[in-house]
């Protein structure tokens, strides 16, 4: 009489193994895209205390103020206002336009541009569209890269 042993067959390890990879694997790519939105709703926050600021500044002084932005750090200089940014909120290096650069995990790309009588403000989310806000009706990401007037 033979016995019948209890284990698991090579093939049925196999399937077992490949299944878990490929939850693994989708596991990677939610927590990827939740990072991502997170990092993006970090910049609009960011975009929407900067706009607060310029407003601020606009009601006590009647112009929208230049803004100067820390390359590499985490503010925008708004007026005399330090305004600090919140997550990826780091300003990328100088050297790409707005049109060539892409917003990442380490650093975000903002844009500014004003006349004194109107503003437009925005910064680019990882997909590669501008969020934007002011009242110019102008697309800054044209005009005015994030870099071009950073401060210490």
């Amino acid at each position: 009489m033979h016995k019948k042993k209890n284990a698991f067959t090579l093939i049925e390890l196999m399937v077992a193994m490949g299944i878990i990879g490929v939850l693994v694997t989708l596991s990677l790519l939610g927590i990827t895209i939740v990072q991502r939105s997170l990092r993006d709703t970090q910049r609009r926050d960011s975009v929407n205390a900067v706009r607060l600021a310029v407003e601020g500044h606009y009601t006590n002084n009647s112009v929208y103020p230049d803004i100067e932005i820390q390359v590499g750090g985490n503010a925008m200089l708004v007026g005399n206002e330090e305004v600090e940014l919140n997550g990826p909120g780091k300003a990328c290096p100088s050297g790409t336009s707005v049109a060539d650069a892409q917003s990442d995990s380490s650093c975000s790309i903002y844009c500014y541009d004003t006349d004194g009588n109107t503003y437009s403000l925005g910064v680019m989310v990882e997909g590669g569209t501008i969020t934007q806000v002011g009242n110019s009706g102008d697309d800054c990401s044209l005009t005015t890269p994030n870099d071009r007037v950073p401060y210490e």
